[in-house]
């Protein structure tokens, strides 16, 4: 286990002119781009490279073309000290992404609940996975429930009675979900409901990148909150 806990002058490392002469937030997650350095703005997404927030003389706001900005190569399990966007609570452990400002956040799983509003199935991308899902409405009386994996598109046939109503319950797409070898390479999946018919529904599930693992719970109040955050793999 390694640690990031140093101190250097802010007249370490010349920006090149991607951020030569431009405004960026202390603190702020920066990556190369081709020849140039540039603030990371993607909301939900993460960078490997970050300014120095635990040096002792703090990075200025701005920075002219004749200065110079520190920036550390995070590797996996190394702890950093990073600011967090505001109003938000982060629990212990809490996954965490940027939050396209230069802030971290916490990052969301991408979990979407196909169906209705009282009978659904949650369905989670595993890892970094896109995964587009249909529950289809056969449009056709006497139809056998069905699951297809293409890829990273799950499609779900929904069954119908003789009278073409569909007759699918959460629990039995759980099932026929969880019955097409190589599912849990894509989703986990759940349900909430009853034995009540859900409707046909279609959705993109796609979680947050994540950047690292609080290390303590904290609620922030204003943009200089900060967490200790182990960087994540």
């Amino acid at each position: 286990m390694s640690y990031k806990v140093i101190a250097v002058d802010v007249r370490y490392r010349k920006p090149l002119e991607g951020i030569a002469g431009g405004t960026i937030p202390a603190g702020a997650l920066i990556q190369p781009s081709g020849s140039n350095w540039v603030v990371h703005a993607v909301a939900g997404g993460s960078s490997n490279y970050i300014a120095d927030y635990l040096m002792e003389e703090s990075i200025a706001d701005s920075f002219l073309n004749t200065e110079f900005l520190p920036y550390l190569a995070i590797a996996a399990g190394d702890l950093v000290n990073m600011p967090l966007a505001i109003q938000q609570t982060v629990a212990k452990g809490a996954k965490l992404t940027s939050n396209g400002d230069g802030y971290l956040k916490v990052a969301v799983t991408g979990v979407q609940n196909l169906g209705n509003a009282t009978n659904y199935v949650p369905l989670t991308p595993v890892g970094n996975n896109v995964v587009s899902v249909s529950f289809v409405d056969p449009s056709a009386n006497t139809q056998a429930l069905a699951v297809t994996i293409d890829g990273n598109f799950i499609k779900v046939a929904l069954a119908t009675d003789g009278s073409g109503v569909i007759t699918s319950t959460p629990a039995l797409i759980k099932a026929a979900i969880e019955a097409v070898d190589g599912y849990d390479s894509l989703v986990t999946v759940g349900t909430v409901g009853g034995t009540a018919a859900i409707l046909a529904d279609e959705a993109v599930l796609q979680a947050d990148e994540v950047f690292g693992f609080a290390e303590v719970a904290v609620t922030t109040t204003t943009v200089v909150s900060r967490v200790l955050v182990r960087k994540g793999a």
